[in-house]
């Protein structure tokens, strides 16, 4: 009876981990979780567009595309190049009626003959940051960026990868399709009028998938993001293994470890039609000729901080950043890191442009002043909020001695102090130690 149950235990640690690779529990969400498609931050006007591209597999990728709406540039010139969205932004601008126009190209004859030589305005692309999700993720993760990319005059790219979201395709690769799809992306990009250059950032998976697409592709990427991410799957997958509490005696999961990997790559090869050992981005990493910044949690289970580590030492270029943040694998960043990422962007991202509007680099939650008497902070998903931007993102409350001050990125007009204003049940339970309220 106990060989039984422990062979049924080897067969759960199996499934378990064939699931694990290719197969997790997948998101779903509603497009509304992306916010408006049209927002105000600050002065600024910013739009989402959303899209589809299709891979070289076939499958049809959501996307959304997140920019400043002056990048739609009215240059007629260049009016085939843009999308039918961006066409009707300028549309709505300039007051050009466009209810009787069929095809793209009866927008694109309208507005050629409605702007003169004096209205035309080319605007300068700008830097696009794609945003690559973990592998239980999907692209409303890129909102906890969004802010940072859209103040330092960056657009933002964010993708629901193969397999995951609202995306096409049965199964994810944790990097070795992933690639393709970034291919497919940066292709419609380059094509694009409204992007320079390029840099990835990637959490866990979507870590993974930069190292190794910028590792096999010099010049693509001006540089890469690096959350959490693993140095190669046959590693990982012996630390998972280790960890499960599944009733077997350890000396039993070590020396039939080989015997376990060895089924479990067969069966991922005929499920999801990859090599489980050719995910490996430390045999890559020495290969990335960009700068590249590390950011790890110190109390990471399920990839552990030495992952990154190594990946770092190894790591081609000299212009590389590590730095170890509180949290596990899939806690919200804390305010340092994305004060480091900030940092990082000023220092070897932003063009000499850019730089001119940006001497400094920005900081998440601006001046001490705000945050100096707060003991704590708790970040929570709210839509609404934030009354400069209204889309739905971590809201951080602060909470101090005898208040709690509402505090959204870079935007500190919007810091109030909450105390008796009801934000739902969810808030004040989790809150609710606090008795002033």
């Amino acid at each position: 009876v106990e060989c039984s149950a422990m062979m049924n235990n080897l067969l759960e640690l199996y499934g378990g981990a064939c699931d694990m690779f290719v197969r997790p529990q997948r998101v779903t969400y509603s497009i509304d979780m992306l916010g408006p498609s049209q927002f105000r931050l600050g002065k600024e006007v910013f739009v989402r567009e959303d899209l589809q591209l299709e891979n070289a597999r076939g499958f049809k990728l959501e996307c959304s595309h997140f920019y400043n709406k002056k990048f739609v540039t009215t240059n007629l010139g260049d009016l085939s190049q843009l999308s039918t969205k961006q066409l009707k932004v300028i549309c709505n601008d300039h007051s050009i009626d466009i209810r009787g126009c069929v095809e793209k190209t009866d927008v694109i004859n309208l507005i050629r003959s409605k702007l003169g030589p004096d209205k035309q305005s080319a605007v300068d692309c700008a830097p696009c940051i794609v945003y690559l999700h973990g592998n239980c993720g999907c692209r409303v993760d890129s909102l906890d960026a969004l802010e940072l990319c859209l103040l330092y005059g960056f657009s933002l790219f964010s993708v629901d990868l193969s397999g995951s979201g609202l995306s096409e395709g049965e199964y994810i690769s944790l990097g070795h399709y992933e690639q393709e799809d970034v291919r497919c992306i940066l292709e419609y990009l380059k094509e694009s009028s409204l992007v320079s250059s390029i840099v990835l950032w990637g959490r866990s998976m979507g870590a993974a998938t930069s190292l190794l697409y910028s590792s096999q592709n010099p010049g693509d990427i001006s540089a890469i993001i690096l959350d959490s991410p693993f140095s190669d799957l046959y590693t990982l997958s012996g630390e998972v293994a280790q960890q499960m509490k599944l009733g077997i005696p350890q000396w039993i999961i070590s020396s039939g470890f080989s015997l376990v990997m060895q089924m479990i790559r067969r069966s991922i090869r005929q499920r999801a039609n990859f090599d489980l050992y050719a995910v490996a981005p430390i045999e890559h990493v020495q290969d990335c000729n960009i700068p590249g910044i590390f950011i790890h949690g110190e109390s990471d289970d399920f990839v552990s901080p030495k992952h990154s580590l190594s990946l770092y030492e190894k790591y081609g270029d000299n212009r590389k950043e590590i730095l170890l943040v509180k949290g596990d694998h899939n806690s919200p960043r804390p305010v340092e890191a994305y004060n480091y990422i900030s940092l990082f962007i000023h220092r070897y991202v932003l063009t000499e442009k850019l730089r001119e509007h940006h001497p400094e680099p920005l900081r998440v939650f601006g001046c001490s002043s705000t945050t100096k008497d707060l003991d704590c902070f708790y970040c929570k998903q709210l839509k609404g909020v934030d009354h400069s931007s209204q889309w739905p993102y971590n809201v951080v409350f602060g909470v101090g001695k005898d208040s709690i001050k509402l505090l959204t990125p870079f935007t500190e007009v919007s810091s109030q102090n909450i105390t008796g204003v009801s934000y739902g049940d969810e808030i004040l339970t989790m809150l609710g130690d606090y008795s002033f309220l």
